[in-house]
């Protein structure tokens, strides 16, 4: 059992979940608690409701933050709002379903590769959702990306650097036991 709440931090619990900006930012204000723990407590004990704000006032943030007429992904627009990335990208994506926003290009994402749809404020086409790409035009945009030259040496060192399956030496005793090799249709 962790160390009882007092009335100061409930009260600056409280304060931080009716606050617009998140939870995690404003940790600092709990020395001594994580995360998880503000979360359990403001939830279940509190009873304070969800922390999240209606999505038109998130809304309102980032139309105001795309008025210069760039394309920024839900992750870049949730990073310079404050904002959580998947509320983000829920707003963002109902607001291309109405067409105030559309997608402009779809990039890899630096974690997994995943694509991550970059959007722009203003009417107009949005580009749709590539195909997921086999393995082998995946092998093949690689070895094209690298060069002949370049993908040889690749292969190389892989090659070199990959075990081989071990296999352990094959004994006549052992075989002729368990009825392996030559003596398999002698056991049989």
């Amino acid at each position: 059992m962790g160390k009882r709440w007092s009335p100061e931090e409930k009260a600056i619990l409280t304060k931080i979940w009716r606050s617009p900006r998140l939870l995690k930012t404003q940790m600092d204000l709990l020395p001594g608690r994580t995360y998880d723990t503000a979360m359990q407590h403001a939830t279940k004990v509190l009873k304070l409701g969800q922390k999240c704000l209606p999505s038109s006032q998130v809304f309102r943030l980032a139309d105001a933050l795309m008025t210069d007429k760039k394309a920024r992904s839900a992750g870049q627009i949730a990073a310079l709002i404050g904002r959580g990335h998947k509320q983000v990208r829920i707003v963002i994506n109902v607001a291309v379903e109405r067409g105030e926003y559309r997608v402009v290009r779809w990039t890899a994402s630096t974690s997994g590769g995943e694509l991550e749809a970059f959007y722009k404020k203003g009417g107009g086409k949005t580009v749709p959702r590539p195909a997921r790409m086999t393995s082998a035009e995946r092998s093949r945009k690689f070895r094209q990306r690298l060069g002949a030259k370049k993908y040889r040496a690749w292969r190389a060192k892989y090659k070199r650097t990959t075990r081989s399956k071990f296999e352990f030496p094959r004994d006549e005793l052992m075989d002729a036991l368990y009825g392996r090799g030559k003596y398999a249709q002698v056991a049989a």
